[in-house]
This record gives structure tokens, C-alpha cells and sequence, in this order.
């Protein structure tokens, strides 16, 4: 029964070697812990903590909630947002969970 992995660099090589660029953290994650589970023999000695975290590039998003407090200015609002950048979504307020009721 392996207790480690014999050091920092070993780990490095370990994730460098299976990690590939669309790979989610959650994924690499799992691999991570499950090869620590491999060096225990499916027996752990130790605990295990594993924390991933993936740096992308910025995405820009635009949310809308509506209506707009002057109906009038619909057209005029939702028109501003389809010109906007990057991906949309609009919510209206039955889609709300009952928790944000209050809200309304």
C-alpha cells in the first residue's frame, strides 16, 4: 500500500498528464481522487481532500428580468438588450422560484 505520492512533482506530473483542456474541474476533480483511492488499495489510511478550480476566460452574460416598471418602454428595453454582447437570458416573475415572491 502506497501512503503518498512522493511528493509535490509527482502530483504535478499526475494532473498534467490527464488533465486536457475542455476537461470540467469536477472532472479532473474525480480523476484526482480517484487515483488517491488507487494508492490505498481502496483502503484509505489518510483522508483525502481534493479542490479544483478552472480559470477560463471571461464570458460576458445578460440577464433580463422583466417587465419593464413603464410598459411602454418595452419594445425600447428589449430591443437595448437583443444589441447587447455576448449571451442572453430574460426571466419573467412566474418563473421565479416561490422563494423570491416576495419580490413581486
Amino acid at each position: 500500500m502506497n501512503f503518498g505520492w512522493g511528493g509535490r512533482s509527482d502530483i504535478i506530473k499526475y494532473i498534467n498528464r490527464i488533465v486536457d483542456s475542455p476537461m470540467s474541474a469536477r472532472c479532473v476533480a474525480c480523476n484526482i481522487a480517484a487515483a488517491c483511492n488507487d494508492l490505498y488499495l481502496d483502503k484509505p489510511g489518510d483522508d483525502t481532500t481534493v479542490a479544483v478550480v478552472k480559470a477560463r476566460k471571461r464570458k460576458r452574460v445578460n440577464l433580463m428580468v422583466g417587465p419593464p416598471v413603464d410598459k411602454e418602454k418595452d419594445d425600447a428595453c428589449v430591443a437595448m438588450f437583443l444589441s447587447k454582447e455576448g449571451k442572453k437570458s430574460s426571466l419573467r416573475w412566474h418563473q421565479l422560484p416561490n422563494s423570491c415572491a416576495i419580490f413581486k
